[in-house]
């Protein structure tokens, strides 16, 4: 079987390494950067805010709660939606190699955003601070006055005042770190560089040993510091310092969703995908246009190509389409666009196959299908964010290898 999937974000990168495992010849266009590469280092399932009263259930109610509330959403066309995000989470963080392993039985991850805000999340890479293993509760925010992009200051008494502390403190500690005279001017990832050198971390696991006071134990929280590379940096400091030590969640497009990127394209190389850096035009039949006028054909097309933020629909004629394939968007179930949110929630529609399907609700070809955020009903801010992409992406690919 040869098949194309048009997008590299990771409920494309899901579906490429399902249909590799499963004996397909896979190639992925890889055309231009979307949602993926605005990672925070959280991964979401079926997040919800601290104050929610779904907060202390565990990931798995949650998301059977979520799909019995959301009828419009993919989850609740999955069947047996828990055994299926643990089944497509299993195997792709594993190919990634770089975030905890998921636990559905559990409330998940206690994470701090550089916003200032706590929340639970469903996982995290292993760079970043899981707050419920601070010792104590006690919590010492890295303040490096030559990081201009995070002042440890404001951080920690917004993470302190915010409805998700309970039992934690939050105090900001002066770190000697970033301290040369043009360190200031630079940027996000040029910090994070600095963390891939194995001398840089040893000079930090000594300046923060030297800068927290007294034998109290804390965890140490920080900017995204520690490397670009996946090779789990924070291990090293938490045995130099001799307790928990990770980032927070850094801004959209930073550092982190520069790591998950790497890391996608590092999974798929590892699985024998071939990347095709190219925009794809136009999907006619069994074959995919791309913008340098070559074509490729298949016995499969997926479809995932992000979503509204990614700029993947546009307006033809009056009405919303999805580009490649010209197929309408649907948006009207889901509100006006001046309601908040609903533009967000547009997308194409598929069976319960994941197969495309047009505006008369036939399929769009033989071997079309769609996944991740370009699904009708799927909403950056619904709390399902990665998980929705990877499971529909590995379920897209399982259906097309079942044929």
């Amino acid at each position: 079987m040869k098949a194309v999937v048009v997008g590299a974000g990771v409920a494309g990168t899901a579906a490429a390494l399902c249909l590799a495992e499963g004996g397909a010849e896979v190639s992925v266009v890889d055309g231009a950067r979307g949602a993926t590469a605005l990672s925070s280092g959280a991964w979401d399932v079926a997040s919800v805010s601290s104050g929610s009263p779904l907060a202390d259930l565990s990931l798995a109610d949650r998301l059977r709660t979520f799909a019995e509330a959301r009828p419009w959403h993919p989850y609740a066309r999955v069947e047996a939606v828990v055994e299926a995000v643990s089944r497509a989470h299993c195997s792709v963080l594993n190919a990634l190699g770089a975030y905890r392993p998921l636990d559905l039985d559990s409330p998940g991850v206690r994470i701090a955003t550089d916003h200032g805000v706590i929340r639970r999340v469903a996982t995290i890479e292993e760079s970043m601070l899981d707050l419920d293993e601070a010792p104590d509760g006690l919590v010492a925010v890295a303040h490096f006055r030559g990081h201009r992009a995070c002042d440890g200051a404001a951080l920690a008494r917004a993470l302190g005042e915010d409805s998700g502390a309970a039992g934690l403190s939050f105090v900001d500690i002066p770190v000697e770190f970033l301290g040369r005279k043009n360190d200031v001017q630079l940027g996000g990832h040029e910090v994070a560089l600095l963390g891939d050198a194995a001398d840089a971390r040893l000079r930090l696991a000594a300046v923060l040993r030297r800068a927290l006071p007294g034998t109290t134990p804390h965890a140490w929280l920080l900017p995204a510091v520690l490397g670009m590379d996946f090779d789990d940096p924070a291990a090293l400091l938490r045995d130099a310092v001799g307790g928990p030590v990770g980032e927070v969640a850094g801004t959209t497009g930073g550092a982190q969703g520069a790591r998950l990127t790497r890391r996608l394209a590092a999974s798929r190389a590892a699985a024998d995908v071939t990347d095709i850096v190219a925009r794809a035009s136009a999907i006619d039949g069994a074959s995919v246009a791309l913008s340098d006028g070559n074509c490729l054909d298949a016995d499969v097309i997926i479809l995932a190509t992000g979503s509204a933020l990614a700029g993947v629909i546009v307006a033809s004629g009056g009405v919303l389409v999805e580009p490649i394939t010209r197929t309408p968007v649907v948006l009207e179930s889901f509100g006006t666009l001046t309601a908040p949110g609903a533009a967000f929630a547009s997308g194409v529609t598929v069976d319960d196959g994941l197969r495309l399907l047009g505006e008369d609700g036939r399929r769009v070809g033989d071997g079309v299908f769609a996944c991740g955020a370009i699904l009708a009903g799927v909403s950056y801010a619904d709390g399902t964010g990665l998980g929705a992409s990877v499971t529909t992406g590995w379920l897209a690919a399982e259906a097309a290898l079942a044929g």
